[in-house]
């Protein structure tokens, strides 16, 4: 980021970041899904770059304000995010008995999210926000 500019770095951060969650998204296998997540950890280095960033832009009277704005997206990205999860799929094939089962049923339920892609409507929430 000090030869290219932090702003790029990020960009570009950013972009492959969300292509990564997009290819968890539409992942049709184990090792497909392990491949997107590899490939979105690769390009993950945004909080280094954005840290540099914060401490260029700000001074000593805003500097531990701009740094816990960090913290706080960091909880509410983990408690948001596995909120949305949650509520954007449908489970299913799960190996207990029909007495014991508990369907849960998503938010939208289109024959793309439900059969073919089950984990693409989370990752598309997910890749709007970081996108």
């Amino acid at each position: 980021s000090d030869r290219y500019g932090r702003r790029s770095a990020l960009v570009l951060g950013l972009i492959f970041s969300t292509i990564g969650v997009l290819t968890f998204g539409v992942s049709t296998s184990y090792v497909h899904a392990m491949l997107a997540r590899c490939f979105c950890g690769l390009f993950n280095g945004n909080l280094g770059v954005l840290k540099a960033w914060l401490s260029d832009i700000s001074d000593g009277t805003n500097r531990s304000f701009a740094f816990s704005i960090i913290a706080i997206s960091f909880g509410l990205g983990n408690v948001l995010g596995s909120m949305m999860g949650g509520l954007l799929i449908v489970t299913h094939n799960v190996d207990l008995s029909d007495e014991e089962y508990v369907a849960t049923v998503g938010v939208f339920d289109f024959w793309i999210f439900g059969d073919r892609f089950p984990f693409l409507l989370p990752c598309l929430f997910g890749a709007m926000i970081s996108g």
